[in-house]
Formats: structure tokens, C-alpha cells, sequence
């Protein structure tokens, strides 16, 4: 007789199996929400990189403007901001680049690259 109860009691209920399938679907969403989010992240980093790509492109392109000369003085100080007089100056031009470029939507945008260096090389290139 023992046997027979046993055997009446073996598997799973139907609570079990509820429980076992809710689990489950739980575990897909969260699954299928982080390949979501990748697919998300790896797509706009493709937007990133082609964006970044135009603009490297139209620096190349763009001619140089050179600037005023300007000399910019170098100081020692301690913590407190004091300090002793100039270390060294650096004589240098500050030139730029305005950059133009169409964004992912088609709309022409405009980037400003400030440069350090000196005028156009004797070659006639960019600095």
C-alpha cells in the first residue's frame, strides 16, 4: 500500500509548473531587455563613430587661420597661490580651423578647433 501512494504522489504539480514557467518568461524579458540595449548602444556608437569620421575628414580639408602672436608666462606657486616669478614664456600663435559638417539628420553643424603652432609651413600645408 505504501508503494501506490508513492506512486500517486510522483511529479509536479501544477503550481510548479506555473511557478517554473513564470521564471522563465521572467528570465527571457530580462534577456531579450539586454540585447535590446546593446543593439541600442551599438548603433549609436556606429552614429558616434561615422560623425567623428566627417568631422576628422573636413579638419583635414579646412584651411588653417592663423592667429595673433601671443606669449603666455609660466609661474611657480605653492599652495596657498603664492609664488615666485616667471619659470618661462612660450611664444606661440593660437590659430583655428572652423570646421563645417552635416550631422546624422543632414543638418549642416560647425566645429571650432583652436590650434597652437606657428604660421603655414614653408611646404604649404597645414601646421
Amino acid at each position: 500500500m505504501i508503494k501506490g501512494k508513492i506512486r500517486d504522489r510522483s511529479g509536479e504539480s501544477l503550481v510548479e509548473i506555473m511557478a517554473g514557467a513564470f521564471l522563465f518568461l521572467m528570465m527571457m524579458a530580462l534577456l531579450q531587455g539586454a540585447v535590446t540595449f546593446c543593439s541600442n548602444a551599438q548603433r549609436r556608437s556606429e552614429q558616434v563613430r561615422n560623425r567623428n569620421a566627417r568631422i576628422c575628414r573636413s579638419v583635414r580639408d579646412t584651411a588653417y587661420t592663423g592667429g595673433a602672436e601671443q606669449v603666455y608666462a609660466f609661474r611657480a606657486t605653492d599652495g596657498a597661490g603664492s609664488g615666485s616669478g616667471v619659470l618661462f614664456r612660450v611664444e606661440a600663435q593660437l590659430g583655428k580651423k572652423e570646421v563645417p559638417y552635416t550631422d546624422e539628420t543632414g543638418a549642416a553643424q560647425s566645429m571650432t578647433f583652436y590650434l597652437f603652432g606657428s604660421t603655414v609651413p614653408a611646404g604649404g600645408g597645414d601646421p
